[in-house]
């Protein structure tokens, strides 16, 4: 006498597979849903640390040119604009202007009348020198000044002291 044996399943049938793949996908789109989710929920990034780091880069790349300057045009206000010596060698002296613009909120560089911002979400700027915060023509400027004021209330400040290694004379 023959036995027949039961031959035992060794593999899913379709629609194991498709129930298989649809409850995946449903897993992977919630899983990727939450996660979108999270990522909008958390700030951007505007605590002190980068705060810190986008004004001291500012602060620093103006200062080479500010320390640079051999002829100041205009030093009133949150304006300051000066020569640097000719770098981009067509025989004149370059000319920066540094302008804050408060409905902006930002900070700008002029170099040779091309024009970009520099920072943005700015509070409050000042620009001083000489410890005075205007200038008359002829006065020599030795220093510089910098002070910006970040945050969503003001409460960052950074600062930036310029020694001029010219001296350069307002116009």
């Amino acid at each position: 006498m023959m036995r027949y044996q039961k031959k035992q399943k060794l593999a899913f049938t379709l629609i194991e597979m498709v129930i298989s793949l649809s409850v995946g996908s449903i897993l992977l789109i919630a899983l990727g849903s939450t996660i979108a989710l999270i990522s909008q929920s958390v700030p951007q990034s505007t605590d002190d640390s980068t705060l810190s780091n986008q004004s001291n880069r500012a602060l620093y790349d103006l200062s080479r040119y500010i320390e640079n300057a051999t002829w100041v045009i205009k030093a009133q206000g949150t304006k300051f604009k000066f020569k640097i010596p000719d770098r981009n060698k067509d025989g004149k002296r370059d000319v920066i202007l540094i302008h804050y613009v408060a409905a902006n909120k930002a900070l700008y560089l002029s170099y040779n009348k091309h024009k970009k911002t520099i920072l943005e979400n700015i509070n409050h700027m000042k620009i001083s020198y000489n410890n005075i915060s205007g200038l008359d023509a002829g006065t020599q400027i030795t220093d510089v000044k910098l002070l910006i004021k970040m945050g969503r209330h003001g409460h960052f400040i950074t600062a930036r002291h310029i020694k001029l290694i010219n001296t350069p004379k307002v116009k």
